[in-house]
């Protein structure tokens, strides 16, 4: 094993078990100079876009109506209640901009056959 020719070891200097083919993603991705390759981007953003933004794009949302309904309720007597009211309105509408990005910017909406691209709508 100690004469290992460089395209059989990887990055960490192990020798490379799968026949010697470049299927090792983090020795693949060091070679190209990536820090992660295409398919691990794609599960990110995936996690990232659906998961995360989609759990706090709901809780957001669920938190900014019932804000909505108390203020409501209150009576916009008091400046503070027209302005905490009104900051949960424009909290909601950014919600919403976010939410619109969590579904344009998903890789499985983007691979979809649709009739326009969905990075390009303004």
């Amino acid at each position: 094993m100690s004469s290992l020719s460089s395209s059989e070891t990887t990055v960490s200097g192990h020798a490379n078990l799968s026949t010697g083919h470049a299927d090792d993603v983090i020795g693949q991705t060091h070679r190209s100079g990536q820090i992660m390759s295409y398919e691990l981007s794609q599960i990110f953003q995936i996690i990232f876009y659906c998961i995360v933004g989609g759990s706090i794009n709901l809780m957001g949302t669920v938190t900014n109506v019932l804000n909505i309904m108390v203020f409501c309720r209150q009576g916009f007597r008091e400046s503070i209640n027209v302005s905490l009211c009104g900051l949960a309105v424009s909290d909601l509408g950014c919600l919403l901009t976010l939410q619109w990005l969590n579904i344009c910017f998903n890789p499985l909406f983007q691979q979809a056959d649709l009739s326009f691209d969905p990075l390009q709508v303004r």
